[in-house]
């Protein structure tokens, strides 16, 4: 008998006797107890897809002038659709559309801006950025994606 993670495991073995045959003698041993480790925490979840109702926690947001992205995620990257509604339709078209046109990370209790390639660039207070690495942010610096819109980074702590 085996008891594991909460089953009773039963293993027996018959075995029929023919009339002249004797059974052989048995000797009654103590069974060894077995004792099945459990693991003290439970194994972790895995999310596979989020909820539609996810709350989403602001760790900063970048201000437009008719709205407010939130940066939600410690690697947070910014498409064309995010801008959709906050950049004029006309202007829409410079912003990258298959890769990021920028990605603000949190890294070490800091706020940092990556433009990794986009095809028009992005502008941190004024200088382009696109393919210099991760930049530091500070609270009021202003973001310009392919330089048609202006974002001024908040973060939440400030």
């Amino acid at each position: 008998m085996l008891v594991a993670g909460g089953l009773l495991i039963y293993n027996a073995q018959r075995r029929v006797l023919a009339p002249q045959e004797a059974a052989p003698a048995v000797r009654p041993v103590s069974e060894p107890s077995v004792t099945a480790a459990v693991p003290s925490t439970p194994a972790p979840t895995r999310v596979i897809a989020q909820p539609a109702s996810t709350t989403r926690v602001a760790l900063a947001y970048l201000e437009a002038p008719n709205g407010r992205l939130i940066v939600s995620s410690v690697d947070q990257p910014f498409y064309r659709s995010d801008f959709v509604g906050i950049v004029p339709a006309g202007l829409l078209d410079t912003i990258s559309q298959s890769k990021p046109q920028f990605i603000i990370r949190f890294r070490g209790g800091r706020f940092y801006i990556e433009d990794p390639g986009s095809t028009n660039g992005t502008l941190l207070n004024g200088r382009q950025i696109r393919g210099m690495g991760m930049q530091e942010l500070r609270d009021g610096d202003v973001i310009s994606p392919a330089g048609v819109i202006n974002l001024t980074f908040r973060s939440v702590s400030s």
